[in-house]
Parts: C-alpha cells; structure tokens; sequence
C-alpha cells in the first residue's frame, strides 16, 4: 500500500479544480502558483486550507466571491466534498470534508476524483466547461 502525503492530495485537488482552458481558471492558477499557505486547520472531518495571494498577482474583479465545487470525490472510499473559497478576487480557502458521518483518515492511501456533470456530454474527467461559464457567468465575474 503506498501513502500519499496529504501536500499531494491538496495539490491534487487544486489541479483538478482549477483545469480548463479558461481565462478566469487561467488567472486563479497563477494565483495558486504563487500563493503561499497560511494555516491548515485540521478538523475530525477533513481539513480547511488557508492561502494568501501576493499583492502584485491580478485579481478577479466585479462580484469577486465564489466558489468552485464542482468536483466529487473519495478519499480512502470516503465520500468527500470540495469548495474552493474565491474572496476579493482571489484563492482564499479550500475546504474538504467529508460527509459528517465518517471521520478524516489518518493515513491516505487511494483517492478519486471526477467533475459534477449537469449534461451527459462530458465524462466524469473531463470537466463540462459550459456549466462552468454558466455558473461564473451567473455572479459576473471579470479579469481586471
């Protein structure tokens, strides 16, 4: 059984949450690469994940509070939910929990994770970049 460090695990997720080839997931993947950790708060059901942005990186602008929850996933076959916090126009917390019924494991072994489809188009690792862009569209959001 190979353990997968939990740096990796959170480094896996914001990948997968911030893919696609849009300008919005553009920016806030620049933002995530220079984005320093400012606090992890581990809780019984998963963890809570600080970052602060650099002054000098782009920030989203107009309504700049969002979230991206649009992957599901498991981690050691626990259900778990994802939120990455967009605040100000930036990265500002990814949260992972699980369902409130089993507890945040220990030691991290397996892990899956697959985009919500609202259509039938898209399979379950390919993200459905229409929603997407509804859902952003809906609270919009610009680059400025």
């Amino acid at each position: 059984m190979n353990i997968i460090k939990f740096e990796n695990i959170e480094n896996i997720i914001m990948n997968k949450l911030l893919a696609g080839d849009d300008p919005i997931l553009d920016l806030l993947r620049k933002q995530y690469k220079k984005s320093q950790i400012y606090e992890r708060d581990y809780t019984e059901i998963g963890f809570f994940t600080y970052f602060i942005i650099p002054d000098n990186i782009a920030r989203l602008h107009d309504l700049k509070d969002f979230e991206l929850d649009d992957i599901n996933g498991d981690i050691n076959g626990t259900s778990v939910n994802i939120t990455l916090y967009i605040r100000n126009g930036a990265i500002s917390v990814l949260n992972v929990i699980t369902d409130g019924m089993s507890t945040w494991p220990k030691i991290i072994y397996s892990y899956n994770l697959s985009y919500n489809q609202k259509t039938f188009k898209n399979t379950p690792n390919k993200r459905d970049m229409e929603a997407l862009k509804e859902h952003l569209e809906k609270q919009k959001i610009s680059i400025n």
